[in-house]
């Protein structure tokens, strides 16, 4: 049972993301339960518990977060490229019933981890049920 989300947003450092000013998105979807987690969907689907809710102070503090779980080390594709010195840079807090996002996370995550050692072992077509293309 969502309920509020934090969406964040970060430079797409690649050429043709700096040209167009393009931006990647993740996202905190917080449960009934006002626990939040972070859903970001590149080449790998996170959706990660958040320990502790001081993160929101900053964006700062957000992405020391995200670097302690080594979100940033995950990303070897050069379309998302989470560098750590080109860090997420604006937030928006919107109020609301996210009820719909958190489930769709939880099962997006679920449905990656079923279906892309698939997608890697040529079981099933890139692309295939949200899988990312590799």
């Amino acid at each position: 049972m969502g309920q509020d989300a934090i969406l964040l947003n970060k430079h797409l450092d690649n050429p043709i993301g700096s040209a167009i000013k393009l931006e990647h998105m993740g996202a905190f979807f917080q449960d009934g339960d006002k626990n939040w987690s972070f859903f970001f969907y590149g080449d790998i689907v996170y959706y990660i518990p958040v320990d502790d809710n001081r993160i929101f102070d900053s964006m700062d503090k957000v992405n020391e977060w995200l670097l302690d779980q080594q979100i940033y080390n995950a990303f070897k594709d050069e379309t998302f490229n989470m560098n750590p010195q080109k860090p997420y840079i604006s937030s928006v807090y919107i109020k609301g019933d996210f009820t719909a996002s958190h489930k769709g996370a939880l099962n997006h995550v679920e449905r990656y981890n079923q279906e892309w050692p698939k997608v890697k072992s040529g079981e099933l077509p890139t692309g295939t049920a949200g899988v990312p293309n590799s």
